[in-house]
């Protein structure tokens, strides 16, 4: 009897053993099911988020034309011009307040003045702002950090195909300008485009020497000679075609190309356009003889006059100042201006 009731016993905890672990099974299959179907619901709206296009970052307005649209200067109130460097036409006032007054650091020259007639003309005020070359100058212009840039900017179809220009403010007969010569140019060898049959020669045979070179003496020579002009100058473009087989050296300003000729890195340089103080400087390498004048010039062919330079597309602003210059003209303001502000220059020894 005892036996039989042992044996029950053990058959009822077997069975409770077997139904206890028969739930907690079930139980782990529904908590992965579950765990499963949140990962994948996760998955999904992490694949959607992935999905979903970002948002497209806006152009800064003044990259446009319409931002420098004469409404639209007009209503900042401030014309906000680019210049640089220091010539007769435009030029940097010496600092000295002593003598110049409130005058002293600030813009002259007749370029700078109609700028100012310009602004008064639209009704705002006008920002200078300086560039330290030219090259920076004009690509504020593009950039849309001025509204435009001043000097006397030759009209040329290179300029007319990158930029808006107004039309021509010169009211004097124009010039060329003077080629500079180095009195000791360096030997040089003339550049020569890489082909896979000079690349392959062996390292055997002999190096070129470099051309020994000399003064010029002739126009002949300086057609294939090393001339120097700012890059991003008429002065530059105008050497290009008058001499199309010379090697052009594009260097920052004027300084660097005097350097270059003292140094005889050159054999030629074309300034754009000097101060009084600059030209007392090629003076002196003149009367050391380390620079020599010549009779030759570079001129600018079909010469279409000075313009001012705008973001291409603002045919608004150049409109507007058309307008005004064409007025200036027509009253004698403009020929007034120059004479005199050229004056002026000539108290202040910048020309």
């Amino acid at each position: 009897m005892s036996k039989k009731i042992t044996a029950l016993v053990l058959a009822l905890s077997m069975l409770l053993c077997f139904t206890a672990c028969g739930n907690k099974a079930d139980s782990n299959e529904t908590d992965t099911s579950q765990n499963g179907a949140v990962g994948s619901s996760e998955g999904i709206q992490s694949s959607e988020s992935e999905l979903e296009p970002k948002p497209e970052t806006e152009p800064d307005p003044k990259t446009t034309p319409e931002y420098h649209f004469t409404e639209a200067v007009q209503e900042r109130g401030v014309l906000t011009v680019g210049v640089n460097g220091n010539s007769k036409t435009c030029y940097v006032i010496p600092d000295d307040p002593e003598k110049y007054g409130d005058l002293a650091g600030t813009r002259a020259g007749n370029v700078p003045e109609i700028c100012r007639r310009i602004a008064e003309e639209l009704g705002v005020e006008v920002e200078f702002v300086e560039y330290a070359t030219l090259e920076a100058q004009l690509q504020a212009v593009t950039d849309g950090d001025v509204d435009l840039a001043a000097d006397n900017f030759t009209i040329t179809e290179e300029r007319l195909a990158l930029y808006e220009m107004t039309d021509d403010f010169n009211v004097r007969e124009i010039e060329g300008d003077e080629v500079f010569l180095s009195t000791n140019p360096q030997p040089w060898l003339p550049p020569e485009e890489e082909t896979e049959e000079s690349s392959s020669e062996t390292e055997d045979e002999a190096p070129v020497e470099p051309e020994p070179r000399e003064m010029i003496q002739s126009e002949e020579e300086l057609a294939h000679a090393r001339i120097a002009a700012v890059k991003g100058s008429v002065q530059a473009t105008n050497t290009a075609e008058q001499y199309p087989e010379a090697e052009l050296h594009l260097l920052p300003d004027n300084k660097s190309i005097l350097e270059a000729l003292i140094a005889g890195e050159v054999d030629a340089g074309v300034f754009s356009m000097i101060d009084r103080a600059f030209a007392d400087e090629i003076v002196e390498e003149i009367v050391d003889g380390n620079v020599a004048q010549c009779g030759y010039e570079v001129v600018t062919p079909d010469f279409r006059g000075y313009g001012l330079v705008l973001m291409k597309e603002n045919e608004k602003l150049c409109q507007s100042i058309n307008e005004i210059i064409a007025e200036l003209k027509e009253s004698g303001w403009l020929l007034e201006c120059f004479d005199t502000e050229e004056a002026k220059a000539v108290e202040r020894g910048i020309a």
